[in-house]
């Protein structure tokens, strides 16, 4: 049971990841923003960012680093997961 739930919150982060890596790319090129795919990973990924950006100013200057401290988080979230649930 708890390696079904590791796969499954594995295979989320995985995907959420995947959509904020599109989010960082869209950013440099800066597409139109009321394409719907567009609107669609601003809605997913804005709330998670904005809740970061609450408590850790992570903006120098034109650099947002918020995306990369979310990863770093999701990341960590996963591994301390998968720690207590491989015992």
């Amino acid at each position: 049971m708890s390696f079904l739930i590791l796969l499954i919150f594995g295979k989320a982060i995985q995907i959420y990841s995947l959509v904020l890596l599109v989010r960082i790319v869209m950013s440099f090129i800066n597409p139109d923003p009321w394409n719907p795919v567009v609107r669609f990973i601003y809605r997913i990924t804005d709330p998670a960012l904005e809740f970061i950006n609450q408590f850790i100013p992570c903006r120098i200057g034109m650099i947002d680093f918020s995306p990369m401290v979310l990863m770093l988080l999701l990341n960590l979230i996963y591994k301390v997961l998968f720690n207590l649930l491989t015992r």
